[in-house]
């Protein structure tokens, strides 16, 4: 009976494991507050309120609470589109669905919230757009010259490309039915982006901040600066403090002991930010910044604050980072509210 009994609590027991074994696991960092999301180094975009890990031709769909972050491989089909004037091709993943997830480089534009995709030639400059998987290019905004960046309005019911066009040099917003709003620039964007009201934000050099070509508030001298895409929100450094501009009001913050890396993510609300620093003895760092809080968090290995990459928030908790390369290569998630 003995012997029964114990070959009955290992078959549950490996049963048991072989459950778990299937299932996506996230692992805490040993030593921190990190966990892992996937030993794949990618990229986070999101496509009609979902998130999704690139991590080059392998595409993961991302489920969050407030325990874990789980990455679980998406089947995706890469189409490749040869590109008009004949010189190389485009490709972009769509899901079974048709929904663009997203384009190889940086010329492949697929909307937020849609099917819709817009394609640069990196030869001629030029611009193309596409309706859906399978469906010909037709040129877009042709008039367009000198295109720079191009962004989609959070619901894909606008795209904002930054170009030299017939009214100058500027933002040009086209909604769906292509009427045309230029939001002109007299300096060099920092960087730009929409607002709730699908208007566009633009931080420009010196602190000048333009909303829809309109000054709205002069902030300090802004050595770089960075602008929340679907919230009005700007992040920006002058001198030693950090500037944050969030629903028309300033928060300054003196750190005059880290040096900032690489761009600032917002949370989905935009009352956080996130950006990387390197601190006065050369350890890196996750620096967030909070209407209530001010944080300073250790990343999950020490290894050069080179080899991280900010990801982003899922939504308003979670921060992501992945190093790229080596043995700590992946992916992983700190949970804002863990302190």
């Amino acid at each position: 009976m003995k012997g029964k009994v114990t070959l009955f609590f290992l078959m549950v027991f490996a049963a048991i494991q072989i459950y778990f074994a299937r299932q996506p696991m996230t692992h805490q960092v040993v030593g921190s507050t990190w966990i892992e999301v996937s030993r794949q180094a990618g990229a986070i975009v999101e496509r009609q309120q979902g998130y999704y890990l690139i991590a080059g031709h392998r595409v993961y769909q991302l489920h969050a609470n407030s325990v874990h972050v789980v990455a679980k491989p998406l089947q995706v089909s890469w189409e490749v589109v040869p590109r008009p004037t004949g010189f190389g091709t485009w490709q972009v993943a769509y899901t079974r669905q048709g929904m663009p997830v997203i384009g190889s480089g940086q010329a492949v534009f697929p909307s937020s919230h849609g099917t819709q995709v817009i394609w640069k030639d990196p030869s001629s400059g030029l611009l193309y757009q596409s309706q859906g998987e399978g469906d010909g290019l037709s040129p877009y905004a042709s008039y367009l010259r000198s295109v720079g960046r191009i962004l989609w309005a959070p619901d894909g019911a606008a795209v904002a490309v930054e170009a030299v066009g017939p009214q100058g040099a500027g933002v040009y917003v086209f909604d769906g039915d292509k009427n045309q709003t230029v939001l002109r620039t007299p300096s060099p964007i920092q960087d730009f982006g929409f607002t709730r009201q699908e208007t566009v934000l633009a931080a420009l050099r010196r602190g000048k901040i333009l909303w829809q070509g309109h000054p709205r508030v002069s902030l300090p001298g802004l050595s770089r600066a960075s602008v929340d895409n679907g919230v009005a929100s700007i992040w920006g450094i002058h001198q030693s403090q950090t500037v944050l501009w969030e629903d028309g009001r300033i928060r300054m913050r003196n750190r005059p002991d880290v040096t900032y890396v690489g761009s600032a993510e917002f949370s989905e609300n935009g009352s956080d930010v996130a950006v990387l620093a390197e601190n006065s003895e050369g350890k890196g760092e996750l620096y967030l910044d909070g209407p209530t809080h001010q944080w300073s968090l250790r990343l999950p290995y020490d290894i050069a604050i080179r080899n991280y990459h900010l990801d982003g928030f899922l939504g308003n908790r979670w921060v992501l980072v992945s190093v790229d390369s080596g043995h700590d290569r992946g992916t992983y998630a700190w949970w804002v509210n863990a302190l």
